[in-house]
């Protein structure tokens, strides 16, 4: 994040013209836009998912003993811990390359 921070710091240091910065203006504001979008999904697909598994998680109670019950709790709570962390870094990654060709370029 502190690449993107620095780029946009950058982009708005170079705008020497009104007409630039105003374009400028209407792409972080397009940008802002489609993100409160995507977060206004997600938390909607989230709802749908969390509903959707105390569904599952109640059918599956009444045909599972409690132990078998539990470490599939357990199995599902590990499975999304390591999508997470999965996701984290290879966003770190991406972050870090990015990072990486900006260096090499300024060299």
């Amino acid at each position: 994040m502190e690449f993107y921070t620095y780029d946009v710091y950058t982009r708005i240091f170079t705008c020497s013209e009104p007409y630039d910065w105003f374009l400028f203006q209407v792409q972080l504001t397009a940008k802002r836009d489609k993100l409160c979008d995507q977060l206004m999904e997600a938390r909607d697909l989230k709802t749908n998912i969390d509903r959707r598994s105390s569904n599952v998680a109640r059918m599956l109670s009444g045909y599972l003993d409690e132990e078998t019950f539990q470490r599939y709790q357990a199995f599902l709570r590990t499975k999304t811990r390591l999508i997470v962390e999965s996701r984290d870094l290879q966003e770190r990654i991406t972050l870090d390359e990015e990072k990486l060709a900006a260096i090499k370029e300024t060299s």
